[in-house]
């Protein structure tokens, strides 16, 4: 691929990054709220998260050690955090209000 086209598409991802990420935001801090309160929720998001990151840098940092090249290394993310939002989609898509 070349570079022009790379810039333009994460130029466009970028763009659209907020309209995705607030909205998931708001629906989990609601959902949170009503099943155990606003603290709770937003504390037991905020481990959620920080237990995720150590996850995902622990498998990069054992990727770099094996040797894996960085493009493989994306991918392997890629298709782990597609698959991840495939499995949730399906476990749970029947959970719609």
């Amino acid at each position: 691929m070349n570079r022009g086209f790379n810039t333009i598409l994460a130029a466009q991802f970028f763009h659209h990054w907020p309209a995705i990420l607030i909205p998931m935001n708001a629906l989990l801090q609601h959902r949170g709220h009503q099943l155990m309160g606003s603290g709770h929720s937003i504390a037991v998001q905020n481990f959620n998260e920080n237990l995720s990151i150590l996850m995902m840098l622990g498998a990069y940092a054992l990727m770099i050690k094996v040797g894996l090249a960085v493009n493989t290394i994306v991918i392997v993310f890629g298709l782990f955090v597609s698959s991840a939002m495939a499995w949730l989609t399906k476990k749970h898509g029947h959970d719609q209000d």
